[in-house]
């Protein structure tokens, strides 16, 4: 049994509700990691208890570094993870969601990108992702570069504009003196799936964000996903609002372009996808809705980011050329203009 750590490097805090079959997997991928100063926080929001709080009790018996907890508050995904990051001990905080998983590298890899920059309180690594246990293929990260920092004030543009994708909890680190401060999970009206973005935004108001370009996480969507057993108009309703919510965010002084041009820009990517997908008459839908001439020049600068990674970007981004406390020596030397 390992010793117990009262304030280990990282707290690796994952919420669930009903799912133990992907649960184990979960829990695995952070038994396996190469970095072992880690402490382990698994909250359950099922109410009464089932198979996971069975599950949950003979693995702590295991490890002292496993801490479970049921989420004595309202249930749902925002207060279960609000309970979840209240819990952890660690310096960072690593969510994960209870269907994805950890690849071996992936706290060594952050942890040691983030060291040396102590205006960071975000890194994100890229992720692998899976349908149905298919894997798909994923966008390039923006950049070639090893590491990528974008400043606090341009990170919410960034988010507006579609050129600061830091992913989803599975994919992200950050700092527990942010959530302490105040970055908790926020119940928003109308919003159902979105509230990670949110939670993004609410980190980095705080901060810059590091972007690891490795995978460091599979990610998986199947049918008990929250993704997946919402509708489009579901998804289609949120994107205003939480455009509107990222501009409300950046300092006036960088002139982000009114919301419905970066609203027509999205639904000019959305469009892209739906044509992947083989939905023309859904595409072709979403794109009369781009009315404005410069969500077209947005979209396509968007779009050409993605054949050309690093090129076009929206915001001014650091590249680092590698990683860990030695990327201080080019700290600076390249700088991708907006």
């Amino acid at each position: 049994m390992a010793a117990s750590n009262p304030s280990p490097a990282v707290s690796v805090c994952i919420p669930t509700f009903k799912r133990p079959q992907y649960l184990r997997r979960a829990v695995e991928s952070v038994f396996a990691q190469t970095f072992p100063d880690w402490e382990l926080i698994v909250s359950d929001d099922e109410d009464p208890a089932g198979a996971t709080w069975e599950y949950l009790q003979d693995l702590a018996t295991q490890d002292r570094r496993v801490r479970i907890t049921r989420n004595p508050a309202s249930h749902g995904a925002v207060p279960n993870s609000n309970h979840a990051l209240r819990l952890a001990h660690g310096a960072w905080i690593k969510l994960l969601h209870d269907d994805d998983s950890l690849r071996l590298e992936c706290l060594r890899t952050l942890l040691d990108a983030a060291c040396g920059f102590p205006s960071v309180v975000l890194v994100s690594g890229l992720a692998a992702r899976y349908i149905s246990g298919r894997r798909v293929p994923e966008l390039r990260r923006r950049g070639r570069a090893p590491l990528e920092l974008i400043e606090q004030r341009y990170a919410h543009l960034g988010m507006y504009l579609q050129d600061c994708n830091v992913g989803p909890p599975s994919q992200v680190m950050v700092r527990r003196d942010v959530i302490e401060k105040g970055a908790w999970y926020e119940e928003a009206p109308g919003i159902v799936l979105a509230f990670d973005t949110l939670w993004n935004c609410a980190v980095l108001s705080h901060g810059d964000v590091l972007l690891v370009n490795r995978v460091l996480v599979d990610y998986h969507q199947h049918g008990g996903t929250m993704t997946a057993s919402h509708t489009d108009q579901q998804l289609e309703a949120e994107y205003p609002i939480v455009l509107a919510r990222e501009r409300a965010l950046i300092d006036p002084g960088l002139d982000p372009p009114p919301l419905d041009t970066v609203l027509g820009m999205v639904n000019c990517i959305r469009a892209v996808h739906r044509w992947k997908k083989g939905k023309v008459t859904e595409g072709f839908r979403l794109l009369a809705k781009a009315r404005r001439g410069a969500s077209w020049v947005l979209a396509a600068r968007w779009l050409l980011n993605q054949a050309i990674p690093g090129h076009l970007h929206m915001v001014p981004r650091i590249e680092i050329a590698g990683e860990g406390p030695e990327s201080e020596a080019v700290f600076g030397r390249r700088t991708t203009p907006a």
